[in-house]
């Protein structure tokens, strides 16, 4: 990635030149990223501390290639709302950050770390107690920069430090797989974390999920598992683990192992990730639990007495198109697009052979792709009809148990109800409607 290596090369120029250690400096450097063409721009010293490796490497990568390398760091304000949770206690120790990237949480931890007379002391203290890994050593060298230009924007006198020694002075801040490096856990009291999130396949030995599954979870349980009893751990995660109906397992397993402390809905990581996530804050225990009896980690319940699945059965509309083989003899078929909203419709028009499950009308569909910010999450279409109809897999389908239009109607005012869409914003950020969030949504008095 050659726009990062001018990136770093003016990275380390900074550290080199004594007037960066002065608020003049701070205001007026820049690190000119020559020969782009229209994305040509300066960052300043405050941006490298906030934003300009994300910027840097927006220029250089496309949004799928950092999806997939999961390369997107974290910005300041929620690094700092991060490390807003550990306890004092927990900063007397090593902290470490085993998916270090750039170095912003480990800049955020080196905010509450004294600051000496001196560069080369300042940081040679900041050494012995900052550890991170990262699988990138351009992203390794990154961190270990930022750190000393923190270091020098909060006061320590300039030491004329060259970029080399930085490895000398930050042994700990190393390339490395968290995945696979438990010696780095040893001796940390505080962990902090914000793992990948992109999809991969869950290792043969993953006991609470098979297929594809995202990232963070398998570099969280790893952290957790690796964490000696009475470690603070403070992550940011992607909100289908704490939300998803697939992770329930996963959430079980992270409960056996550890205290939990604080789960907050944070909202959306950044605007390029456009994923919403969570801030969870536990402590190891020193004693797994053989069972848990209720999920800190679920979303908050509701004092509601009735639920939506005490009324309906809910299922995934089971029609996959581009793998349907068509056996069953012609029948009506609903796909989300074109489907009208907020309305009674017949299913009278599209047919088409399908296979697996059909559903007898009246039944209500709800679409399943929702996102924060919608005005409605849970859109709803009444489905009428004397056959048997065909739900396409991008529908969730409620059959009333009573078998009413009548309960239908209720379902449907119900969906379109304000609390509604407030509650699922609670209950759910993820981007698809899950089986059990409609099941467990409140039916409004």
């Amino acid at each position: 990635m050659s726009v990062l290596s001018t990136y770093l090369r003016e990275t380390e120029a900074c550290l080199i030149d004594e007037n960066a250690r002065t608020a003049d400096y701070r205001g007026q450097a820049a690190f000119a990223l020559r020969g782009y063409g229209a994305v040509s721009a300066a960052f300043r010293v405050d941006a490298l501390l906030d934003g300009g490796p994300s910027a840097v490497l927006r220029i250089a990568l496309s949004v799928e290639e950092q999806r997939t390398s999961g390369a997107f760091f974290t910005g300041r304000a929620l690094a700092r709302k991060l490390v807003k949770v550990i306890p004092e206690c927990a900063w007397r120790g090593d902290i470490l950050d085993p998916t270090c990237g750039a170095g912003d949480l480990l800049l955020a931890a080196a905010a509450r770390l004294p600051v000496r007379e001196g560069l080369a002391e300042t940081l040679s203290e900041w050494g012995k107690r900052l550890a991170g890994s990262d699988v990138s050593p351009e992203f390794v060298r990154l961190a270990r920069l930022r750190l000393a230009v923190l270091a020098l924007t909060r006061g320590a006198n300039h030491d004329r430090m060259a970029a080399p020694e930085l490895g000398r002075v930050f042994p700990r801040i190393a390339q490395g797989d968290a995945l696979h490096a438990a010696a780095q856990y040893e001796n940390a009291t505080c962990i902090l974390l914000n793992p990948p999130f992109g999809p991969v396949h869950a290792p043969p030995d993953c006991a609470w999920a098979t297929g594809r599954i995202t990232a963070a979870a398998l570099f969280a349980e790893k952290a957790i598992g690796n964490a000696w009893p009475g470690t603070h751990l403070a992550m940011i995660l992607p909100d289908v683990l704490r939300s998803g109906s697939r992770y329930g397992r996963w959430r079980a397993c992270v409960q056996r192992q550890a205290d939990m402390l604080k789960v907050q809905p944070h909202g959306l990581f950044d605007k390029t990730a456009d994923i919403d996530v969570f801030l969870l804050h536990l402590r190891k225990r020193r004693a797994v639990r053989n069972r848990v009896s209720h999920c800190a980690i679920s979303p908050v319940k509701t004092r509601c007495g009735k639920k939506v699945g005490e009324f309906f059965d809910v299922h995934v509309g089971p029609v996959v198109p581009y793998r349907d083989k068509g056996s069953e003899p012609l029948r009506p078929y609903i796909a989300a697009k074109g489907l009208p909203r907020w309305c009674t419709w017949e299913a009278c028009g599209d047919r088409k052979r399908t296979d697996g499950k059909g559903f007898r009308p009246p039944f209500v569909v709800v679409r399943r792709t929702s996102r924060p910010g919608d005005a409605h999450r849970a859109t709803g279409t009444i489905i009428t009809g004397h056959e048997e109809v065909a739900v396409e897999n991008h529908l969730l389908a409620l059959t009333p148990k009573d078998g009413t239009l009548r309960t239908c109607r209720q379902l449907l005012a119900r969906l379109k109800d304000a609390r509604t869409t407030r509650w699922l914003d609670s209950r759910i950020r993820c981007r698809h409607l899950t089986v059990s969030a409609v099941k467990e949504l409140p039916w409004w008095d």
